[in-house]
């Protein structure tokens, strides 16, 4: 196995895995349903049907309001991420 994501993804232990995504605001539900998914052994993968029946695919949607502020602080945040390494760059120069 040569991706390391999916090495650690693999692993009894998932921390390593959701350290790198530490970041993201991810909820446990999301990330019990994505390891369920990308499960290694094809035996205990969810199916399509079981995906369907997990709670996080059954949650509760956000409305369009939700969704533009969400987008709207992303877009915000990852712009002052990209000033700040502009900056930083110049800085080494």
């Amino acid at each position: 196995m040569k991706d390391p994501y999916f090495r650690r993804l693999s692993a009894h232990d998932k921390k390593a895995f959701w350290k790198i995504f530490s970041s993201l605001e991810i909820s446990e539900m999301a990330k019990d349903l994505f390891e369920k998914m990308a499960e290694r052994d094809p035996k205990l993968r969810l199916n399509i049907s079981e995906i369907k029946e997990h709670p996080w695919y059954r949650s509760e949607l956000l409305g369009v309001q939700e969704i533009k502020f969400e987008l709207e602080r992303r877009n915000k945040a990852l712009l002052e991420l990209l000033i700040k390494e502009k900056e930083a760059r110049k800085s080494e120069k």
